[in-house]
């Protein structure tokens, strides 16, 4: 592994880089660490990508086997006519098989990649060694918080340079800290030529047109999963307010034992991109979590 950048030493070059075909689709991933070593899996958020990691997971690469992977219709990964949420989760759990070796895998999603895994988690029918939800949204996309943030990433922007589209390059939702080379590395990372100028990688269609099967219930989803599991939150989020945290906790006091113990944790000065604004604060959660189980 090698950094990368002027001051951005956190930053580590994947160690390999892959495609796998889920679906007749292209899906790209990077990883870090021995194959030999446990999996985990990361996943981003709506609109993001594998790179969203670089600067935090691959520290864990002396003891698990870093996997992140760009989502269809994200990243360097291809894009489909129609988004589904079980799609995307047989994307995760795919990649998963591949660059694990069989072995159970641990599952981290952000944002919306929470959604995500937690679905994968439900629906897998191979054991996995647990599943880590970040700042994951607990109610329907009609949420305000949710709506709002849609609503901006389905306009179609295009942009004279590569050097303008990164100047106008924000996380969405928007939140204050902000690593100003975090934002820059991801921006360059996220725009592509389109044709009638530079505009971001992302296929915008799945905010205009959300894929049918987006779970409306969190909690409800995380309820199927049979392995342990791990709620990270933001104390300065725009998607998990404290009510939200407050039921994940109620949640954790619920929920049975056979379905595995549930830990539910914050970050209590972070917002929602914790990677951007608390990327310290985020690695030690997740690995707090992971040593905790590896014991």
């Amino acid at each position: 592994m090698s950094p990368t950048g002027s001051g951005t030493s956190l930053i580590t070059e994947p160690d390999r880089q892959h495609t796998t075909t889920v679906a007749g689709a292209r899906v790209r991933w990077m990883s870090w660490g021995e194959t030999s070593l446990p999996p985990v899996v990361f996943v981003h958020g709506g609109a993001a990508h594998a790179w969203w990691w670089s600067w935090t997971v691959p520290q864990l690469a002396d003891r698990f086997h870093v996997i992140a992977l760009d989502l269809t219709g994200h990243g360097d990964s291809d894009h489909r006519p129609d988004y589904t949420f079980h799609l995307w989760a047989q994307e995760v759990l795919t990649v998963a098989a591949v660059a694990g070796g069989g072995r159970p895998p641990v599952l981290v999603g952000h944002s919306m990649g929470g959604l995500v895994t937690a679905l994968a988690a439900a629906v897998a029918d191979v054991p996995l060694d647990g599943l880590v939800v970040i700042e994951s949204p607990l109610g329907p996309v009609a949420q305000s918080a949710t709506r709002d943030s849609d609503a901006l990433l389905a306009r179609e922007k295009r942009y004279p340079s590569v050097e303008v589209a990164v100047s106008r390059f924000r996380p969405v939702p928007p939140q204050e800290d902000n690593l100003d080379w975090a934002v820059r590395f991801i921006a360059e990372r996220s725009v592509r030529d389109r044709g009638d100028g530079w505009g971001w990688k992302y296929d915008q269609r799945m905010f205009s047109h959300h894929p049918a099967d987006r779970p409306d219930e969190l909690l409800a989803t995380l309820a199927l999963v049979r392995c342990r599991l791990a709620v990270i939150n933001a104390g300065r989020s725009a998607v998990v307010d404290d009510d939200a945290h407050r039921r994940f906790l109620a949640a954790a006091v619920d929920r049975q034992a056979d379905h595995g113990p549930m830990t539910v944790r914050r970050i209590e000065d972070g917002g929602h991109h914790l990677m951007f604004d608390r990327p310290a604060e985020l690695l030690a959660e997740i690995e707090r979590v992971l040593e905790a189980w590896r014991a």
